[in-house]
């Protein structure tokens, strides 16, 4: 039981780590600025979506976690998909400077 777990925890974890941690680092916003919020609440939002259904249909389709690469390979692809969108809302959100 344990081990399913720690399967399913890593499939919310690893995911969240690399978007946040390595793809989205020189990325974010200005901190402290009303558009960091503008643009990163609907990012967590979508990530956080993401994160939840990948571990739903982890927990549904348990065969899957016996392929490991085609798993993690999959997320890799959903995860720079996402992070592709997050480049595209902060850019949206940051403020033009007029002319």
């Amino acid at each position: 039981m344990g081990y399913e777990w720690a399967q399913t925890a890593s499939l919310a974890y690893i995911p969240t780590v690399v978007f946040f941690g390595l793809l989205m680092a020189a990325d974010y916003p200005p901190f402290g600025t009303k558009w960091f919020w503008e643009a990163m609440i609907p990012i967590i939002l979508v990530h956080s979506i993401i994160v939840l259904t990948l571990v739903v249909l982890d927990m549904k389709f348990p065969w899957v976690n016996k392929a490991p690469r085609m798993l993690y390979g999959a997320v890799g692809l959903v995860i720079f998909g996402e992070w592709r969108l997050a480049k595209l809302l902060i850019d949206a959100c940051e403020p033009k400077e007029r002319a």
